[in-house]
């Protein structure tokens, strides 16, 4: 007799481990004015500013959907570039 298959379970990820399920979350807009790491040395290893800034001058906000968040995370993992530090102000 055959077992019927898990669905819950990817055979490639072995017998507990279960698929990634899809990323539901929006998109995160970056607006450096509205980061408490502005003007600190934080800021200055931010990958926005690594990036974005231009002669000194604030970035335009950015926006990033959940696929180019994970792929800047990755590379900032991989020592690429460097990681995203923003951390909204409150």
């Amino acid at each position: 007799m055959r077992e019927t298959p898990d669905p819950t379970r990817h055979p490639s990820l072995g017998s507990n481990a279960r698929p990634a399920r899809p990323d539901t979350r929006p998109s995160i807009t970056i607006a450096c004015d509205d980061c408490a790491m502005q003007c600190t040395p934080t800021c200055d290893d931010c990958v926005v500013t690594y990036v974005l800034r231009v002669d000194d001058e604030q970035p335009e906000p950015l926006t990033l959907d959940v696929a180019e968040e994970r792929a800047v995370r990755l590379l900032a993992q991989a020592g690429m570039i460097p990681a995203l530090q923003y951390r909204l102000a409150v």
